[in-house]
């Protein structure tokens, strides 16, 4: 097994693909887990002086399936950490006001992963 440093944004920008493997958990995080995480990297942009932060460890295994073209890895471990951020993500880059008529506070914006129906949501979500 080999470990090594990187950034989020070498994880979530969009040339691999995470496959949850069965055997995971389904997503359990609650406001009290993903409100600590999201602070932390709030609070690393905000403060300058830190330029890196350890927001856990992501156990990934490279893997083969259809269609190719994709590097594909199983997600071992980090499953929890990395749905919320690539959710979190996600919702930043939608416009919420077709969804939503009055800006949402932070601290709203995440309490269940299946707020929308199959055929509605924000783009990326269905």
């Amino acid at each position: 097994m080999k470990a090594n440093e990187t950034v989020l944004t070498n994880i979530l920008e969009g040339t691999k693909q995470y496959i949850v493997p069965l055997f995971q958990r389904p997503y359990t995080w609650q406001k009290k887990h993903w409100e600590t995480l999201w602070q932390d990297i709030m609070d690393l942009y905000e403060d300058d002086t830190r330029r890196t932060h350890f927001i856990g460890a992501m156990v990934t295994f490279p893997t083969v399936s259809v269609p190719e073209g994709v590097a594909k890895y199983l997600l071992i471990d980090g499953q929890q950490r990395l749905t919320t951020l690539a959710i979190r993500s996600s919702y930043i880059d939608w416009d919420h006001s077709k969804y939503f008529p009055a800006p949402l506070k932070t601290s709203t914006k995440m309490e269940r992963v299946d707020a929308f129906p199959a055929t509605d949501g924000p783009p990326g979500y269905r």
